[in-house]
Order: C-alpha cells, then sequence, then structure tokens
C-alpha cells in the first residue's frame, strides 16, 4: 500500500500543540490516538475512521491500537469500535490528586445549583478545546446530555469556553478562533464578535437554537494565580430564566462566587 504524506489534518490541529521530539514518533502516534478516542468516547471509533483521521497507514493504526489494548489504555467493543482503557482511568485518578481545581469548585457548584435550581458547569481549556469538569443540576435540570463530565468541544461552542476565550491574548485567541471556526463550520468574525461581546460586558452569553425547548447559558471566568483564567464557570437553563431581571440575579451570583473562588485559587498552585 502506498504511504499517505502526513499533513495537518483538521483533527490534527486540534490535538497538535508543537512538532515532536526527535525520537518519539511512535509515542506522539500513540498520544494522538488516545486523545482521538477521547474526542469520540461516547459512540468510539473504527480502525478505518482512525487511520483516515490521523493520516496513518491502517496497518499502522491497528499496531498503535494494539499496544494501547494491552496496556489497557484502550479497547475493542463487541462492535470492532476502539475507545478508552481502564488504564487511563486509573492513572487518572492519580493525577487528580496533583490538580486540586475540582475540591475548590465543587462546593461552590454544588451550593450554586440548590440555590438557582439550575444546572451548573465548570470548563476548564484543553488546547484547543473545552472540557467539562463538573456538573450538578438543581430542581430545574435541563433535559439535555449535550454536555456531561468529560465532554470536550472547541472552546467557542459553550459559554463557559467563551468566558475563558475573552481572557486569552489576542495573537492566541486569533490562532484559536481559526481552528475553531474550521472545526464548527462557521466564519471566524461570528467566533470574535462572542468573544468581544464577552470582554464588553464581562461575561459570555450562549444561546442553543437546536434545543426544543431553547436552552441558554452564562458564564464568568474564574481566575487563579498570576491573574491568569483557569476555568469558565457556567449556568445552563431554559432560555426563559435566563432572561430579564432573573438574568441579572444570576449574573450577581456567578460573579460574587468567581471572584471568592477566585481569591482562593490565586493563593494556590492549580495546573490548568
Amino acid at each position: 500500500m502506498k504511504k499517505v504524506a502526513m499533513k495537518y489534518t483538521a483533527v490534527e490541529k486540534k490535538l497538535r500543540i508543537g512538532p515532536p521530539a526527535p525520537g518519539t514518533q511512535v509515542l506522539r502516534r500513540a498520544h494522538d490516538v488516545l486523545r482521538l478516542l477521547a474526542l469520540h468516547s461516547r459512540e468510539g471509533l473504527k480502525l478505518s475512521e482512525i487511520s483516515a483521521s490521523l493520516n496513518l497507514e491502517p496497518p499502522t493504526a491497528h499496531r498503535i491500537l494494539q499496544g494501547l489494548i494491552q496496556e489497557r489504555m484502550a479497547t475493542q467493543e463487541l462492535n470492532k469500535r476502539y475507545n478508552l482503557g481502564p488504564a487511563l482511568y486509573e492513572l487518572g485518578l492519580t493525577a487528580g490528586s496533583r490538580f486540586p481545581l475540582l475540591d475548590f469548585v465543587q462546593p461552590t457548584v454544588k451550593e450554586l445549583a440548590k440555590l438557582t435550581g439550575d444546572t451548573l458547569v465548570v470548563t476548564i481549556r484543553s488546547g484547543l478545546d473545552g472540557v467539562c469538569i463538573e456538573k450538578q443540576s438543581g430542581e430545574f435540570p435541563i433535559q439535555t446530555s449535550m454536555v456531561s463530565v468529560g465532554t470536550r468541544r472547541p472552546l467557542a461552542s459553550g459559554a463557559g469556553g467563551l468566558a475563558i476565550m475573552s481572557c486569552i491574548e489576542k495573537e492566541e485567541l486569533k490562532w484559536i478562533v481559526g481552528q475553531n471556526a474550521e472545526e464548527m463550520r462557521i466564519d471566524m468574525s461570528e467566533i470574535f464578535e462572542r468573544v468581544e461581546e464577552a470582554q464588553r460586558v464581562g461575561y459570555a452569553l450562549n444561546t442553543y437554537r437546536q434545543t426544543t425547548p431553547q436552552i441558554a447559558a452564562l458564564a464568568v471566568p474564574v481566575f487563579g494565580a498570576f491573574g491568569r483564567c483557569v476555568a469558565g464557570l457556567a449556568i445552563v437553563a431554559l432560555s426563559m430564566r435566563l432572561s430579564g431581571k432573573r438574568r441579572t440575579e444570576i449574573l450577581k451570583l456567578l460573579r460574587s462566587e468567581s471572584e471568592a473562588l477566585s481569591q482562593v485559587l490565586s493563593k494556590q498552585a492549580v495546573p490548568h
């Protein structure tokens, strides 16, 4: 089979941060496979989908997957689709003790869910994506599964991610917007408008028009050491519950809790 030349696909642009170090090509490819599986953790992926997305020859992709399966970092289901393996969960539990952000945000999220009755979501940045690390629902939970703990999606696609983007330097922001626009198949100007509006008013608003009834989200940034944004704190609810006077009240709550969290986190060495 003719070898396919390596080139940066849309997926690779999401996954890659810099060129691989000399002698680490296999490690980098295994890493890319794992990240790709994480992007599609719900449905899993076929071998053909993995090899096509990462520009790998099928035998090469199969060899990497078999090595990951032997180390319990990947699994193959009965439907022949591949997914993340249990060893990653075990490693994550150990690594989690070094990244205590959740320890600080969980009490806040639970309290806000109780006070508002709505759904609270905490998002952190991972490269070009936003990852949901915590979600709590109150008495009026949204009837949708579009966001769950572990969900990874382009930063610009959610209110929490937009809140984070509103704090990013201009040059880096331009690169993120370009990649997100390509992934989301929308114009860059649309994302820039959302980010600039978030910068102007101090919060991000996102409306999910594809849902019935319509759902909206409000988010504010949370800051850590050296004034750097470490997360987006969002409330997700029916649009009618995030309008008028109630929106003002919700924003006051979010900002108050964000400021309190930021004061605590600024004194902690919280990786992000």
